[in-house]
């Protein structure tokens, strides 16, 4: 369907940081009611930011997105283009460019990837697909970003933001694109910067 082709071409290239970024758990969305939906509203935003990439001169582009779009973009984009060690995410956004995530990480995988990821005493919690809640605070800077690990828990049970931080790099580096975030990353599709307020996050590309 022509619905399915636009979201394969918008999403193939893009990662679950990204995503985040551009927005860092319910069944899937079906096409029609996708139509009218924040994962359409996202897709369209993307399509335009693409085209403006080769335009002379790019026009400038502002987006303003709710916490209920974004995830409804999650859950469609994992669906259809699933990430290795990636099974859902879904965002809640606060002031200060605040992300609070809930990620289902198969730390089983990781630890296959890189053995001793997870210490050994968070191992008996922290294997197979696990729910995972992750605060991270992001500061972008002239077309790229970085992003800090503000807390981390599993049912109540903290986990260190250095475990945290070598997951995430972890899952970055099996990805298509093999992202290195101990490097500022790179914002998608020519945007420059964005910031959050309660519950929306607002980006442009100047």
């Amino acid at each position: 369907m022509l619905w399915e082709q636009r979201v394969r071409r918008c999403v193939n290239g893009l990662g679950p940081l990204r995503r985040s970024i551009l927005c860092f758990s319910v069944a899937a969305l079906g096409a029609g009611a996708c139509e009218a939906s924040g994962a359409a509203k996202i897709v369209q935003l993307i399509e335009q930011l693409q085209q403006n990439l080769s335009a002379k001169p790019p026009a400038r582009v502002r987006f303003d997105l709710s916490e209920g779009e974004i995830n409804e973009y999650l859950r469609f984009t994992l669906t259809r283009t699933p990430r290795p060690g990636l099974a859902a995410a879904h965002v809640r956004i606060f002031p200060g460019n605040y992300f609070a995530t809930l990620t289902t990480v198969d730390f089983t995988a990781i630890e296959q990837w890189k053995p001793s990821t997870i210490p050994a005493v968070l191992r008996p919690l922290l294997s197979g697909q696990r729910k995972v809640q992750v605060d991270l605070r992001f500061a972008p800077v002239d077309g790229f970003v970085r992003f800090r690990v503000e807390k981390a828990e599993f049912e109540g049970v903290p986990i260190p933001a250095i475990v945290v931080n070598e997951v995430i790099r972890v899952l970055a580096a099996r990805q298509p694109e093999r992202y290195d975030t101990s490097q500022p990353l790179p914002l998608p599709f020519g945007l420059k910067t964005f910031w959050t307020t309660a519950g929306r996050v607002q980006g442009q590309n100047y």
